[in-house]
């Protein structure tokens, strides 16, 4: 009797242990999902400060936020979908932007996502002016830079006086970026293939390639202008 008494009464501790390590795993669990919700809302935060900051300076900005949502492992221009849509008041064309400034644009438009192609995208051209000197180009981007993280500023005139270290902004020319986003930071000037023409390579301000909380401009002053 007091064998089966002492047998059961082990038992009923190897229950209670595990009934035990159950409930602090589902503790540890919880603790790692609110760890996880902290820094995501943290990162979201510092995106909201800096945005709002450009938010105050253009009050005819109307803007959404959105979060990557999907990328495309074998798309090698970083293109990424995102959890805004035109439910929410997106159309194709939208500039896309982070507190750094720019990102891309929406290139496609469904029910309840949206894709968005970036700055390294051969797709991507945006007028460009250099603040210091007021030299002006479009950018563009090709396989090997987009590789790199990095864009190019091309139809520089001969006279252009860009340097290394230079901020490039947009133009607001075309309708589709508004003036004075930010682009992205000279790093060196090269020569086309002609040897007379020269372009400038930029290093963008947003890592496009690992962002994750973007804001859309879905309207500004002279948008679809030219």
């Amino acid at each position: 009797a007091n064998a089966a008494a002492l047998s059961e009464e082990l038992t009923k501790s190897a229950d209670e242990l595990q009934a035990e390590n159950d409930a602090l795993q589902e503790e540890v669990r919880k603790l790692r999902e609110q760890l996880v919700d902290y820094y995501q809302l943290k990162q979201q935060n510092e995106q909201y400060e800096t945005v709002l900051e450009l938010k105050e300076q253009n009050q005819d900005f109307q803007m959404l936020p959105a979060t990557v949502i999907g990328r495309d492992p074998n798309d090698v221009f970083f293109t990424f979908s995102i959890d805004q849509a035109y439910l929410n008041g997106l159309s194709k064309n939208d500039t896309v932007i982070t507190g750094d400034g720019v990102v891309g644009w929406v290139s496609e438009v469904y029910a309840t996502s949206s894709k968005v192609t970036t700055l390294l995208s051969p797709n991507t051209k945006i007028g460009a002016i250099a603040q210091r000197t007021r030299d002006t180009g479009v950018t563009a981007c090709d396989i090997t830079l987009a590789d790199e993280g990095l864009i190019k500023l091309s139809y520089l005139t001969s006279e252009n006086t860009i340097e290394p270290g230079d901020i490039i902004t947009t133009t607001g020319l075309s309708g589709m970026y508004p003036k004075d986003l930010m682009i992205g930071t000279v790093t060196e000037i090269q020569y086309e293939d002609n040897g007379v023409t020269q372009y400038a390579i930029l290093e963008p301000f947003v890592d496009v390639k690992n962002v994750r909380d973007v804001f859309i401009l879905t309207d500004f002053n002279g948008k679809g202008e030219i």
